[in-house]
């Protein structure tokens, strides 16, 4: 019926608003000749209520559209006028194969009243442009990831969402102390063991940028891919037996680092902070623990 690619914008789908794309593939730019039949299925079909007029009815096609056609596509009116002029030869006995459809009555009247200004195209570099903003574009046709902001910094407060990674590396601390019951507070008087916090929570944070960065920049699931990726990698090094779990830590995050993740469509802007802060990210959902 003149749809090739549905984009709904509500749950009523062709009955509610949405866009149309029309889609050619041809050689050469399209000609006025080569769509007037597209232009009929739209008007005849929504007239038989098989669907709401669309919002926009994009032509799109490899070499866009030639000048007679962009002209009539700017000129509404005039596309209309021409419409008509060539109904018999391109719409008539073609829109469907079971009758032929006259322009004519109540159908002559409404196609009359139709909106023309619907009609529009999309030249192939602006549908690439508008690609690239999406989050599928560096995997389907490579060329990069965006640039990556500077990660995001630590507050200084440790927030309700560290509490669980916070409270494992305090666990490491008390050990290495000897003292328990360790906080947030109490853990500055010891310089040493409060600028390794302060370290980890950079490269926690560090982590959760990227997850934020790879929502607007790759498919879903990409960066919890990429944690599962690891979560692997060092699986087996959680069943050993360790000296103390400063050595537990520290020998899982060291084999996260060296991991060599080639197959994950974000390794180019992984660093190895982000793969020390997913480690954490790990332990703060129970999957790693020292």
């Amino acid at each position: 019926m003149g749809i090739d690619v549905a984009g709904f914008t509500d749950d009523q789908g062709t009955k509610g608003v949405w866009d149309n794309f029309q889609c050619k593939h041809y050689n050469k730019a399209l000609a006025p000749s080569q769509v007037y039949l597209e232009f009929g299925k739209m008007i005849w079909h929504s007239f038989q209520k098989q669907f709401t007029p669309p919002r926009k009815y994009y032509f799109i096609a490899p070499q866009g559209c030639g000048m007679s056609l962009s002209r009539l596509l700017r000129t509404p009116t005039e596309l209309k006028k021409e419409l008509e002029a060539n109904w018999e030869k391109y719409c008539k006995k073609d829109i469907t194969s079971t009758q032929e459809i006259k322009l004519e009555g109540d159908f002559k009247k409404y196609f009359e009243k139709f909106d023309f200004s619907i009609f529009d195209s999309k030249d192939p570099l602006d549908l690439v442009t508008e690609h690239k903003q999406t989050p599928f574009h560096a995997v389907r046709f490579g060329g990069g990831l965006n640039p990556r902001p500077e990660p995001l910094a630590p507050p200084n407060m440790i927030n309700t969402q560290e509490n669980n990674y916070i409270k494992k590396l305090f666990g490491v601390y008390e050990e290495q102390i000897g003292q328990i019951g360790l906080t947030a507070q109490t853990i500055m008087q010891h310089s040493k063991w409060a600028r390794h916090l302060d370290k980890q929570r950079e490269y926690f944070y560090c982590a959760e940028s990227l997850k934020n960065f790879s929502r607007d920049n790759v498919p879903n699931g990409t960066f919890e891919n990429l944690q599962r990726e690891i979560l692997d990698g060092v699986d087996h090094l959680t069943y050993a037996t360790y000296a103390n779990k400063l050595t537990c830590m520290n020998t899982i995050i060291s084999q996260a680092g060296s991991l060599a993740l080639s197959a994950n469509p974000l390794i180019s802007v992984v660093h190895i902070s982000d793969k020390n802060g997913i480690c954490h990210q790990l332990a703060n959902d129970d999957l790693l623990d020292w």
